[in-house]
């Protein structure tokens, strides 16, 4: 493998631990001149289609070729009605009485609101383990304004649980309810916190990832 190769599959890596909703450690990734292959087993149709649209929008990737194959539960286990009786025990939960849920065909539809993108992201990964689920559609919607200077304060506040953790760094961009952070960390300690942060504050739907890993950051 050469050394872009081997970039290029460090980028699809990195790509594939961004994204909680996506169980890739079945997964296998060949990368042959920019080439790539997808071989292995996911859990659903959504996971594929995920897999697939993360490689394509790598760097350096040329061609792909999906091998991707289905893991299904067992067809005699999880019912529709007993997929959406789990669900409903879920959602009654602190801060899901927003949520309500439709199954139909072993999919479950998610329509309403959330606090913060946190608990979103949660309740996805827990309706995940429900016995007999194929996939989720999330049209959940996370309520509440958000402003640049709330973020950052969760950022601090995140950072100072950790005496070598600095938020000097990171740069905000928020747009409505969408936040990027950008600007340059010290560690993946660090970039994990300030994500953590950012998704738990109230009124957050979503956060993209920008920031670079650097050995000196710079100062304020």
């Amino acid at each position: 493998m050469s050394s872009t190769d081997e970039q290029i599959q460090h980028r699809i890596a990195e790509q594939f631990r961004k994204h909680a909703e996506l169980d890739a450690r079945d997964i296998l990734v060949k990368v042959a001149d920019g080439v790539i292959e997808l071989a292995g087993y996911v859990r659903n149709q959504t996971e594929k289609n995920l897999a697939v649209t993360i490689v394509r929008s790598v760097p350096g990737v040329s061609a792909l070729s999906d091998d991707l194959q289905l893991k299904l539960p067992d067809c005699d286990t999880g019912t529709d009605p007993e997929i959406a009786r789990s669900v409903a025990r879920m959602l009654r939960t602190p801060g899901n009485e927003g949520v309500k849920a439709i199954v139909h065909d072993r999919v479950v539809s998610l329509e309403g609101t959330i606090g913060t993108a946190n608990e979103r992201l949660e309740m996805e990964r827990l309706i995940w383990n429900v016995t007999g689920v194929l996939g989720i559609e999330n049209h959940v919607k996370v309520v509440g304004g958000v402003s640049a200077d709330r973020v950052r304060g969760r950022i601090e506040e995140e950072f100072r649980l950790r005496a070598d953790l600095d938020a000097r760094g990171v740069l905000l961009d928020v747009q409505g309810d969408r936040i990027t952070l950008r600007g340059r960390v010290a560690s993946e300690a660090e970039r994990a916190a300030a994500l953590r942060a950012a998704q738990a504050t109230p009124g957050v739907a979503s956060v993209t990832d920008e920031l670079v890993v650097a050995q000196d950051p710079p100062d304020a």
